[in-house]
């Protein structure tokens, strides 16, 4: 009677069991991995946040180290990894014009060069119709390179390997990433100026975002820069342009990854 009963309760597990299973198979797939995400604190509910209806989501424990831990690996594969480039550790409210500038006026440094650093940003969230995030801030992976006008298209592409490269080496598969090029001229409405770019988009469970930029531009500020850009610290940052023969203000190859949009990808 006992194997009987016995029998009896585990055929009842195993249909259980077998439910559960046709129903997680038959489930959203952003739904099974956001389950999976809550279970090992990648991931946070925030309950009735403004308001809303929907669900909102903020960084678990892990979640927030996994920040940590990318941005420490974008210092090493820039400053660690490349003569040319100095990481500044701080965050900073700085544009990449006004270091370049401080940069410039030391006489050691000769193009081409950059720096890295990780900025900071408010930011209330994105949303798609199927997912909303929360932070506080944002963090996004600035790198910014500046190089003759000659050899900017060129330097483009190098820079576009690099970004890649480091996105392979935490471990995002290529699969899931789609690149685009844009001129200026296909968009217009930019709020930047650029000559042109690669814009980096990842394909999310709740739809393809865009995450990471690498862009080609003259940093627009250099010649807007009457104000607080004395004659003297202008001439130092021309560049011999050998196409045309003449000084000219470099151009700036500049990456831009947002670290939220990487963690979720």
């Amino acid at each position: 009677m006992l194997s009987r009963k016995k029998d009896k309760y585990e055929s009842r597990g195993i249909k259980y069991l077998e439910k559960k299973v046709e129903q997680k198979e038959a489930a959203d797939p952003l739904e099974l991995a956001l389950d999976f995400l809550i279970s090992k604190k990648y991931l946070e509910k925030i309950s009735d946040f403004d308001s809303r209806n929907k669900i909102t989501w903020k960084f678990g424990s892990l979640g927030l180290k996994m920040r940590k831990n990318i941005i420490e690996c974008w210092e090493n594969s820039t400053a660690n990894k490349l003569g040319n480039i100095r990481y500044f550790a701080e965050i900073s409210s700085k544009t990449g014009t006004e270091y370049f500038i401080e940069m410039f006026d030391k006489e050691e440094m000769n193009i081409p060069f950059g720096f890295s650093r990780v900025i900071e940003e408010p930011v209330l969230g994105f949303s798609t119709p199927k997912f909303l995030f929360h932070d506080k801030y944002d963090k996004k992976l600035i790198l910014e390179y500046a190089t003759t006008p000659s050899s900017s298209k060129d330097m483009l592409v190098s820079w576009l390997d690099f970004t890649v490269e480091f996105l392979n080496k935490i471990s995002l598969n290529s699969d899931d990433l789609e690149i685009e090029y844009k001129t200026l001229e296909q968009e217009p409405d930019s709020e930047h100026y650029f000559f042109d770019r690669f814009t980096i988009k990842n394909i999310y469970h709740f739809g393809v975002e865009e995450f990471a930029w690498v862009n080609n531009k003259i940093d627009f500020e250099f010649e807007n820069y009457d104000k607080n850009f004395p004659k003297e610290k202008r001439s130092k940052c021309f560049v011999h342009n050998d196409l045309s023969n003449v000084d000219y203000f470099p151009h700036v190859i500049q990456i831009i990854i947002d670290v939220n949009k990487l963690i979720l990808a």
